[in-house]
């Protein structure tokens, strides 16, 4: 699982934004509940996957980024311990970032 996942990839168009340098995720590790927090110039429907090891999707959830500032709060109290893949798309470039559940 974490062999195919660097912490930090994105894949899409690099002239849009290197959203990966700016995201912020915190606290990691966590003990379930932790914060995306990102500021850009990419504006549009945003989808935030969590992901298990097993690739099981625990989380979708898709919000509307229309300002520079973008923060979303999740919680993952309730599901197992250990690391997540936190997905996020928006206008086709998407960026993946491990959090770890402790």
């Amino acid at each position: 699982f974490l062999k195919n996942i660097h912490n930090e990839m994105s894949t899409g168009v690099r002239d849009e934004v290197d959203m990966v340098s700016e995201m912020k995720i915190y606290p990691n590790p966590s003990n379930g509940l932790f914060t995306i927090d990102f500021d850009n110039q990419v504006f549009g429907e945003l989808i935030t996957k969590v992901i298990t090891p097993e690739l099981k999707e625990v989380l979708n959830i898709k919000s509307k980024k229309s300002i520079v500032h973008f923060s979303l709060q999740i919680d993952l109290k309730g599901h197992g311990k250990g690391p997540y893949i936190i997905s996020l798309n928006i206008r086709g470039i998407t960026w993946s970032r491990i959090v770890i559940i402790a």
